[in-house]
Parts: structure tokens; C-alpha cells; sequence
């Protein structure tokens, strides 16, 4: 062997080497770490950030696992029962401070009231009543920006752990049909890469090293989410979004200088969300795919939301549990000057979503009908309360709202399903 080949096979003997050593390491590293998981769920642990905006002003604050509400222990405390909330931003609770989330509202009203469930006079009383009266926990597992599939995950990763009585799941008719089509399920995700053949083979050979980096940018971005910026910076954004979806730059930039003057300046000081406000320059028909979709439209979502509404039952009853259903609609479906103010900024809005129900609402019903899941659809309730019950901009419940939807979530519970669950599991 000559010496040119001498010191060939030693470099490719080292970088051989080296490519192990970094695979050992990457694989060691997401172990430890649980890359995977972190990268999946993003979930804020011991998260405490001031939320403004132009209608509201708060201190977010998340417990050891990422979600709103005290730390509990996985185990179940003598004569207790518990309900765990699953679902996006409403149940995380966006727009309001801890103490006004529905979900610690609803917990406040069940153990202000006498525990349903209770076997009639004369019969015998169980351990727990012999115990003292049962105490009710809420669980609040909202996560912004999920969908059934990932609110799947969220039940079969954490939810259970707690061993709930109850579990009810929150669909917000306003995007959920959407984004079910953004997440990834399980095989999905076993067959993603990213784009490029650089990052295709990153990815291949150290992909927790990948995703830990792109943790690391999501922790940047977050940090600067509350600092203003400049026009310039907020084109950058809606272009960098229409790259991800797929849509026309040029048109989006029109939309985007057609904007309010008053919006285009709260999005710079960033008192408004790029995803509720530039989506509507480069997706003006999200609203609808979400709420009343076409045929194709429905055809891609809807088998998704049904396949993963079919798993959820089947592990929540597997568990034990009983699975409901709060459906919540949106802003533009309940309160005209959201209604006027979503089709102010360019999205596509119909006169009857205000009064009248649509696609996904039914197929919403009757799931449940057919799957005997209880279900509490909140649209007729909002539309007849008085006063203001949304953020009309931003689109979530304000302190109101919550409370609205406690006390309706509440005396549903006790009425239709606590009644029928017996005593807490043992």
C-alpha cells in the first residue's frame, strides 16, 4: 500500500469513526434527554411570561410538566375524584391569569357543591364516603396549537398517569379541523425528514442534535416574542409562512398592506398574533375550512379527526374513564364585532355562522350520538349570554367567558355524566 493510500484509509478510518461516535452520542443524548417528547409536545415547564396584547395583560404561569394548574402527583389521594381537560389554548387558558382559567373555576364549583355520584338513601356507603366527602381535582392539559391527534398523545402520555374519572375533550370549531391536517401522527412522524439534502443527512445520522437545535430557535424565538419590530421584520414572518404553507407571496403582501393601519402596528408591537393576523393574508379561507369546509376540504380532515376521536374512546374507556365532549366555537360564530373584525382583516366570514351550525358542529354531535359520548356544545349558551364573552380581536374567552363556561361545564358534568360514574377509582 503506498503512502497516499496509507493516509486515505486512516481519514476514512477516522471520520468512520467520528460518525459513529456522534450517532453513539446522539442517541445516548435523546435518551437522556427525551428529546423526542420535548420536540413533540413543546411544552413550557415552569414557564412564567407576561402576556399582552390589545385587549389583555397577564403573567402565564405553567407547572413542572408545561400545563396551567398546581403540580399534582400521579397518585390519586383517598376519596378523590378526578376530571382531565384536554385541548388547545382555550383549555391552556390564553388570555387569562391562572386563577381565571375554567378549568380551576370548574374545580372551585364541584368541590363548592354536593359530590354527584353518591349511591341513594338506605343503600350502603362506599370506602370513600365512610372516608369523609369526595373531593374533585381538574386536571388542565391544554396545549396551544393541537389538535385530536396530538390531544391523543396528550391522554396516552400524561392524561392517564392521573388516573381520571372523567376525561373531557374541548374541540374549538375555529381550527381544529385545520391543524389536524398540520400534525403528524405517529407514522407520520416516523417517516418525516426535513427538506434539503443537507438537513436530510443531519437528520439521518444525529436527529436528536437536530431537534434539540430546533428547540433551541423555538426558546430564541419565544424569548423575542414580546420585543416590537420592525414592518420589515413582520413581512419577514408572513413571507416565511407562506413558505411553509405553500402559498403566493405577492397576494399575501397585498393583503397584508390592505390591513388596518391600527393592526399593522399592534402586529409590530406585537399586541396581536401573527397566527391569528397573517394567516388571514395568506389563508383567508382557514376560517371556513375549519367551521363549514366544502368537499375536499372536509374529505382530507375530517376521516383524521374521526380516526383519532375513535382512539381516544377506545383508550379512555380502556382506562376505566368516561370520555365527553365541549365543543367551543369561535369568536366569529358568537359575537358580530368578532365576526366584523375577522373579515376586516381579510378573512372569508359568512352572515349565518352566526346563528345557524355548521358542518363540522354536526359531525361533531353526531360522533357523539353514535359513540354514546356526552357532549355539551356551548354555541347556544354563548349566543344567548349577555355581554361580551371573547377577546373580539384576539378570539379567546375573556375572565367571563371562563367563568360562563364553568358553571355550563359543571352542572353538565353533574347532570350527565358524575351522576352516571359512581364513586371515584380506587
Amino acid at each position: 500500500m503506498t503512502g497516499l493510500a496509507r493516509w486515505l484509509a486512516r481519514i476514512l478510518l477516522l471520520l468512520a469513526a467520528t460518525t459513529l461516535a456522534l450517532v453513539v452520542g446522539d442517541r445516548a443524548a435523546g435518551w437522556l434527554l427525551g428529546t423526542r417528547e420535548r420536540h413533540l409536545f413543546r411544552l413550557p415547564a415552569r414557564a412564567q411570561a407576561r402576556h399582552q396584547s390589545t385587549e389583555f395583560d397577564y403573567v402565564f404561569h405553567a407547572n413542572r410538566l408545561g400545563f396551567r394548574g398546581p403540580d399534582r402527583p400521579f397518585a390519586r389521594p383517598p376519596a378523590t375524584r378526578r376530571i382531565a381537560v384536554i385541548g388547545d389554548s382555550f383549555v391552556a387558558g390564553y388570555g387569562v391569569a391562572d386563577d381565571a382559567v375554567f378549568t380551576a373555576r370548574l374545580e372551585r364549583l364541584l368541590n363548592g357543591a354536593p359530590a354527584a355520584g353518591n349511591p341513594p338513601s338506605g343503600q350502603h356507603p362506599s370506602a370513600a364516603e365512610r372516608s369523609g366527602p369526595v373531593k374533585t381535582e381538574v386536571i388542565n392539559l391544554g396545549r396551544n396549537g393541537t389538535s385530536t391527534i396530538r390531544e391523543l398523545d396528550l391522554y396516552e402520555r400524561f392524561g392517564r398517569r392521573w388516573q381520571p374519572d372523567v376525561v373531557v375533550l374541548a374541540f374549538f370549531l375555529g381550527n381544529d379541523l385545520v391543524e389536524v391536517l398540520q400534525e403528524h401522527d405517529a407514522a407520520e412522524l416516523a417517516a418525516w425528514h426535513p427538506r434539503g439534502a443537507v438537513r436530510r443527512v443531519a437528520y439521518a445520522l444525529c436527529p436528536n442534535l437536530y431537534l434539540e437545535l430546533a428547540l433551541m430557535k423555538l426558546s430564541a424565538e419565544a424569548q423575542r416574542s414580546g420585543q416590537p419590530r420592525t414592518e420589515a421584520e413582520v413581512l419577514a414572518a408572513l413571507r416565511q409562512a407562506c413558505g411553509e404553507a405553500g402559498a403566493d407571496v405577492a397576494a399575501a403582501e397585498q393583503a397584508y398592506r390592505r390591513l388596518p393601519p391600527g393592526v399593522r402596528e399592534a402586529l409590530e408591537q406585537r399586541r396581536l398574533r401573527d397566527h391569528q393576523i397573517l394567516a388571514a393574508c395568506y389563508d383567508p379561507g382557514r376560517l371556513a375550512r375549519a367551521i363549514d369546509p366544502d368537499g375536499a376540504d372536509w374529505n382530507r380532515a375530517w376521516p383524521r379527526v374521526e380516526r383519532h376521536l375513535d382512539r381516544l374512546k377506545a383508550a379512555v374507556t380502556g382506562d376505566g374513564a368516561e370520555l365527553a365532549m365541549m365543543i367551543i366555537p369561535d369568536a366569529v360564530q358568537i359575537d358580530p364585532a368578532a365576526h366584523d373584525f375577522a373579515a376586516s382583516i381579510g378573512y372569508r366570514v359568512e352572515a349565518h355562522w352566526l346563528t345557524g351550525r355548521g358542518r363540522t358542529q354536526e359531525a361533531l354531535a353526531a360522533w357523539c350520538q353514535a359513540h354514546a359520548v356526552p357532549c355539551l356544545d356551548l354555541t347556544d349558551r354563548l349566543r344567548e349570554a349577555d355581554g361580551p364573552l371573547y377577546y373580539p380581536q384576539d378570539g379567546h374567552w375573556n375572565a367571563a367567558g371562563h367563568d360562563r363556561a364553568a358553571a355550563w361545564l359543571a352542572e353538565f358534568l353533574q347532570s350527565e355524566v358524575l351522576s352516571a360514574t359512581g364513586d371515584p377509582r380506587s
